[in-house]
């Protein structure tokens, strides 16, 4: 009964972080300072390293900055 209660738990509190995630792009996606390239790039960049410090992966990646403006509407 306690192991299935823990992974009940674990298994809502993964759903919780997923849910979090989508809102936070959702809520990005629709913010007017967003509406650049640049600004997508940062934002993929962030995503990447929140990746690979949640799997546990070591290592370092490198980008490009001063992406030419461009506007995505």
């Amino acid at each position: 009964m306690r192991r299935e209660t823990g992974a009940l738990a674990d298994r809502i509190a993964g759903l919780a972080r997923s849910s979090i995630r989508a809102l936070d792009e959702i809520v990005w996606a629709v913010n007017p300072r967003h509406d650049s390239l640049q600004s997508l790039a940062d934002y993929l960049v962030k995503l990447a390293g929140e990746q690979i410090d949640r799997n546990l992966v070591s290592g370092r990646f490198a980008v490009q900055t001063g992406v030419t403006p461009v506007l995505l509407c």
